[in-house]
């Protein structure tokens, strides 16, 4: 990276449906198991329980935080960005739309 590059954080967010986001970032906030973790570029690396909440992140120059309702989950930080396994989005991924009312 050159030194006029702003640094941005890779973030994979997958459940067992499939790839829920796939973004690069300016921050992401979310709960941990011990507390609320923030992220941010370079960030050294972690792996940790996610409990269910509020995925909240930034992409990347748009300065506009944009969120993500989640299940509990791992959370993997290393070299190539943020991964997030979730057990599934209690919201629709941003740009689709909420699926209908459950049949039973």
């Amino acid at each position: 990276m050159s030194a006029d590059e702003t640094p941005i954080l890779h973030l994979t967010v997958l459940s067992p449906e499939g790839e829920l986001l796939r973004a690069d970032v300016d921050r992401v906030t979310l709960a941990g198991a011990t507390g609320e973790i923030e992220l941010l570029p370079g960030h050294e690396p972690l792996v940790c329980g996610v409990q269910p909440g509020t995925l909240r992140y930034w992409p990347a120059g748009e300065g506009r935080e944009q969120t993500l309702e989640l299940a509990a989950g791992l959370l993997e930080v290393g070299e190539s960005g943020a991964t997030l396994f979730a057990d599934g989005a209690a919201s629709p991924p941003p740009g689709e739309a909420p699926a209908g009312p459950a049949e039973g």
